[in-house]
């Protein structure tokens, strides 16, 4: 009789209830509150990646009489556009790839010329710059398809960025889908209205 007095009386206990609860439920409330930050992090990051990407690729592209010295200074904007964040000399890498189709002879699109900054390559085109036209051929898929007119060069920007987590633990990459700590964004451009100047083909 007395157990099941007591048993009545310890149902209807809710002293530190609501204590329990909480300390069930914040770690999954704080899990939900840094992944929210981090992934607004990353998103805001990739929007910066995908402004300088663009912002090297729309100068380049507007230069009538372009030349490789104007290059590096181009591509030394992109730590000023990615501010608040800050990048060091060897956090970020820019190629940027000129791909032509002749008006006559090869028949298909190929790369003219490319830039690395500081000579670090890490391009989804690979140029042969001892190569042929035809060694250097790209095929429309890497370029998203574009459909090219005789004479058309296109220029692309690959832009890879350094890109460490707030909370840099192996569950953060997994959920950002990070499998090192590099993020890339690739950008093409409109048709030149001029041939870059030192083409290995010479000025076509």
């Amino acid at each position: 009789m007395k157990i099941s007095k007591r048993y009545r009386q310890f149902k209807q206990d809710h002293q530190g209830a609501a204590l329990l609860e909480f300390a069930i439920a914040a770690p999954v409330l704080f899990l939900i509150l840094f992944a929210a930050i981090e992934l607004a992090n990353f998103v805001y990051m990739d929007q910066k990646l995908k402004n300088a990407t663009y912002n090297v690729l729309n100068i380049v592209n507007d230069q009538l009489n372009l030349n490789e010295a104007q290059l590096p200074t181009i591509a030394r904007i992109v730590p000023q556009v990615v501010k608040p964040y800050t990048l060091s000399n060897s956090q970020y890498k820019v190629v940027i790839t000129a791909v032509r189709k002749d008006v006559l002879g090869a028949a298909d699109p190929y790369i003219e010329w490319q830039w690395p900054r500081n000579g670090v390559t890490t391009s989804r085109f690979i140029w042969d710059e001892d190569g042929s036209k035809e060694d250097n051929a790209v095929s429309p898929e890497m370029l998203n398809d574009y459909v090219f007119t005789d004479g058309d060069q296109l220029l692309t920007v690959e832009v890879n960025i350094v890109y460490r987590p707030i909370f840099d633990t192996l569950a953060t990459r997994s959920l950002l889908g990070l499998n090192n700590q590099w993020l890339s964004f690739f950008a093409t451009s409109r048709p030149r209205p001029g041939a870059y100047d030192l083409s290995p083909y010479g000025n076509l």
